[in-house]
């Protein structure tokens, strides 16, 4: 006798198991996001502060994030605001240590992503607003296309917020349709 689970049981094994217990999805996609960067902040583990900064920048996130999902963003300039405000309140919950715009934008765009996977109808009114994650992997999918330049040779170091709008923008007009859509293409296509 054959036994198959359900298309649901599946869902909840395939989240389980990347995301563990979920009891908030904010705080899941939001820890989630944080470990995909984390490797980036040289340095970090020997900081004085760490302790502290790391459940407030947390919280930063959490509570920029929880007005972004129950605020009307109704164009992309208003999301745009509201991520670089976020980008700027958490490199301020850095304190001393130095938190780039790269890895800002990295863990804000991680987290609308993983909250997508984990809850869609909460990002579903703000999917054509989010702006895609720039990370080495993206970077080598778009080596075919005449991609902007960043001043610094590596994205976790992107320390100008008008130098991370430019590739975004650049993006927007280089592929039709959704942005986070053609990342998904993208990051999903052939290496």
């Amino acid at each position: 006798m054959e036994s198959r689970l359900t298309d649901e049981d599946e869902r909840e094994f395939l989240l389980r198991l990347f995301f563990g217990e979920v009891r908030d999805e904010l705080r899941s996609a939001i820890r989630s996001a944080y470990s995909d960067f984390k490797r980036t902040l040289r340095g970090f583990q020997r900081y004085a502060d760490r302790s502290s900064i790391k459940p407030a920048a947390d919280e930063v996130l959490y509570d920029a994030m929880s007005e972004l999902l129950s605020t009307r963003v109704s164009s992309q300039d208003v999301f745009d605001a509201w991520h670089k405000t976020t980008c700027d309140n958490l490199r301020s919950a850095f304190g001393g240590f130095n938190l780039y715009y790269g890895q800002a934008q990295k863990w804000i765009n991680m987290s609308l992503k993983y909250l997508f996977v984990l809850e869609r109808a909460r990002v579903a009114p703000y999917w054509q607003y989010c702006h895609i994650p720039i990370d080495y992997r993206m970077l080598r999918r778009l080596e075919r296309h005449a991609v902007p330049r960043f001043s610094s040779p590596a994205w976790s170091k992107i320390d100008s917020y008008e130098e991370y709008m430019h590739f975004q923008s650049w993006f927007r007009a280089e592929f039709e349709g959704i942005p986070m859509d053609n990342e998904w293409r993208l990051w999903l296509g052939p290496n």
